[in-house]
Formats: structure tokens, sequence, C-alpha cells
């Protein structure tokens, strides 16, 4: 399936994260899975996933979140293999720095 490029809108949310997270360690540019994406010591910890915000934020929280209703666990697949520590938030942007954070710190803990 071809991905599509994702919002103007989103992009600049995204955009804005990155900017807010960059004193929080050597956070580069990366792409992933062909979609933007944010490294942390060489690890990929956030990405955009068809206008959802991703993140690396641990199996505990992502069950947490889940159950929450607060996104579902990240599937990139499509094939039920989610990605035990990855949600694919619901969250709005205004939320997706708080997310970009946690993440950076499960994946540098």
């Amino acid at each position: 399936m071809a991905r599509t490029p994702e919002s103007p809108e989103t992009m600049a949310a995204y955009e804005s994260v990155l900017d807010d997270v960059a004193m929080a360690g050597d956070v580069e540019r990366a792409v992933w899975f062909g979609t933007p994406a944010a490294k942390v010591e060489g690890k990929i910890f956030m990405c955009l996933w068809r206008g959802a915000f991703v993140a690396r934020i641990g199996a505990e929280e992502v069950d947490q979140r889940v159950l929450a209703g607060d996104g579902v666990r990240f599937d990139p697949s499509g094939k039920g293999m989610a990605m035990k520590d990855w949600l694919e938030s619901n969250a709005e942007p205004a939320e997706w720095t708080e997310l970009a954070l946690g993440a950076i710190a499960f994946t540098c803990g």
C-alpha cells in the first residue's frame, strides 16, 4: 500500500515537537517505514504514521494507554503483529510533546 504524504498541519505539529524535544537529548531526524521519524542515541523513538503520532513508550505504558482509550498498539504491517513498546496515539498535537519526552526517557533508559 502506497503511503500518502502527511498533511501540512500534521507536519507542522510534528516539527514543533522536534523543536520542543531537541534539548532532551541528541535528537536526529530520520525516516522509518517511509515516514518521518526521530532518533535518540541512534534509536527511533517517535514517528508519524498515517496522520497519527507514534511513540516508543514501553509495553506497560502502552497497555495503560490502550486500556484508557488513548490509542492502539502500533502495527505497521496491519497483520496483527503489533510492536509491544509502541503506541499509535489518538492524542491531539498539543499532547505530542509529552509523549515524545516519555519516549526519549524510555528509549534512553
